[in-house]
């Protein structure tokens, strides 16, 4: 249904599917979303990593490890959700169908349709003008000093 390209993935993800390869970058983060995962430096056979495929997590232990890894629940940006979800609504798929491919919610996808950005919850916060933000206090701080 959608062919990502490697910028289409999170910063998290974007060097895994540069070295490794886009349906490696996908399987990680359909397989172990929302995790973090070891990652060995060297391959062997029995690991949990081997679920994104044997010849994929061998390369991945060869290039990354050892390192523990943050994995992203979703795996794309925001525009790179806007795009597929609109191409796959041209070909007629049903929200549910865009849901279960891309791993995210139907009413995301719902509001995809409508246009209406998808924010983390960082971005969805709104700030209390009365309240000091710590970053300005603490560098006003040291140049006051």
């Amino acid at each position: 249904m959608i062919e990502p390209r490697v910028d289409d993935f999170v910063d998290e993800l974007q060097p895994i599917a540069a070295e490794v390869g886009i349906n490696a970058a996908w399987s990680l983060s359909r397989i172990f979303g929302a995790t973090r995962l070891y990652i060995p430096k060297k391959w062997r056979d029995g690991l949990d990593l081997n679920l994104i495929g044997a010849d994929a997590a061998r390369l991945l232990c060869e290039r990354f490890g050892p390192e523990r890894i943050d994995v992203p629940r979703v795996p794309f940006t925001a525009p790179a959700l806007h795009r597929f979800a609109a191409f796959a609504r041209k070909n007629g798929a049903s929200n549910g169908r865009i849901a279960r491919e891309l791993g995210i919610s139907h009413r995301t996808v719902s509001r995809l349709a409508a246009g209406t950005p998808v924010l983390t919850a960082r971005a969805r916060r709104v700030n209390d003008e009365r309240q000091i933000d710590l970053i300005d206090w603490l560098n006003n701080r040291k140049v006051n000093r």
